[in-house]
């Protein structure tokens, strides 16, 4: 009888590291193809061929990504031993993906030169959301007293795909007819502050038409209210072993 328990033991830890092995092999496999994207966008120049050579790498680290993904969803849990092993291979894909993404933000006027812009923006939308789905696949496999710092130990590399986004979304909204708007609301807003910083004049000067036996009243004026724009900390709890947690499948 103890001999088939060991076997059972021995059969289980050898699963469980196998299943460990292949979600080390699914974050190589998006670190692989976030390169790649990174070489197609850094050879970039407007040309149609080379735009295509663009979609086709982004297209392969969406599907690396969606791949971890069923990995990940297809594990029991993730323990802090495991997470541990998981750190290597995450550093290694967070530096490709800065690379690749700084690379992107870079030709953001060449695409929109050529207007491909668009499906750039598109493209990285879809690629936020494959990334979100399997941020919430790896750290709902997280002990429950480790998730919420999984989460937060995910926020750079959600940061580094949004820093994209708002590249290419910033720059659409520059394009658009109605972008003097803006301009046109401050400039009213700005000769505001000009007529109502005369009204204290006329009040000033209303005490001297009231009658002669009239006690003056000195008005009292409420010194300005200071509001504090201190910035807030949003310091993220460094837990090498909840590394893991931080598996976001980035550009």
């Amino acid at each position: 009888m103890k001999f088939f328990t060991a076997l059972f033991v021995t059969g289980a830890l050898a699963s469980t590291v196998r299943r460990q092995e292949s979600l080390i092999s699914a974050i190589q496999a998006i670190q692989a193809a976030t390169e790649a994207s990174g070489e197609a966008i850094a050879a970039y120049n407007g040309e149609d061929s080379e735009f295509e050579a663009v979609q086709t790498a982004s297209e392969g680290v969406r599907s690396a990504i969606n791949s971890a993904t069923e990995t990940a969803n297809g594990l029991s849990e993730i323990t802090q031993d495991q997470a541990l092993g998981l750190t290597a291979p995450l550093g290694e894909l967070q530096a490709a993906a800065e690379v690749t993404v700084g690379s992107l933000i870079e030709k953001q006027s060449i695409f929109a030169e050529n207007d491909d812009d668009d499906e750039v923006l598109a493209g990285l939308e879809m690629q936020q959301m494959a990334q979100q789905a399997l941020t919430d696949a790896v750290v709902s496999k997280l002990p429950e007293a480790l998730q919420q710092i999984g989460r937060e130990s995910s926020q750079p590399a959600a940061d580094l795909i949004q820093s994209a986004l708002d590249a290419f979304a910033g720059a659409e909204g520059d394009t658009d007819e109605g972008g003097a708007t803006p301009t046109e609301s401050a400039t009213e807003s700005a000769a505001m502050p000009t007529e109502s910083a005369a009204m204290p004049t006329e009040s000033a000067a209303m005490p001297t038409e009231t009658d002669d036996d009239a006690e003056m009243t000195p008005t009292a004026t409420s010194p300005p209210v200071e509001t504090y724009m201190g910035a807030a900390s949003a310091q993220v709890v460094g837990l090498g072993a909840v590394a893991a947690a931080a598996l976001v499948a980035v550009m």
